[in-house]
């Protein structure tokens, strides 16, 4: 039998299940949500600044390094760790570059 919809759930009511449960499969039960829902509400509030704790991925795995994930690609893409190092980094600073340049554009607005 399906339970009805719980509601709308406040920000705070989110961010005390999330650091009170040991795992996301924890929050969709307390808050009757999917896992979407909880990893999205999560990721949301993690740019926003908000801390929020990490759980352990794919049922009980380590967090893997960039270094793991980097090399991955490297062999599917037929190339180097090396090469799959630099883009990554050249990426990451773009990223940056962008975040800056919307503060700065966002500070000439304000004057």
């Amino acid at each position: 039998m399906m339970s009805e919809a719980k509601g709308r759930i406040g920000f705070d009511e989110f961010i005390e299940a999330w650091e009170t449960s040991d795992s996301v499969q924890s929050v969709c039960d307390k808050l009757e949500i999917s896992k979407q829902n909880a990893y999205a509400r999560a990721t949301k509030y993690r740019s926003d600044g908000v801390p929020l704790q990490k759980f352990v991925g794919g049922g009980g795995r380590a967090k893997v390094s960039l270094e793991e994930k980097l090399a991955v690609l490297a062999r599917v893409r037929g190339t180097s760790v090396a090469e799959m190092q630099i883009e990554s980094q050249e990426m990451l600073a773009s990223k940056e570059n962008e975040k800056v340049s919307i503060e700065n554009q966002e500070v000439s607005m304000e004057v």
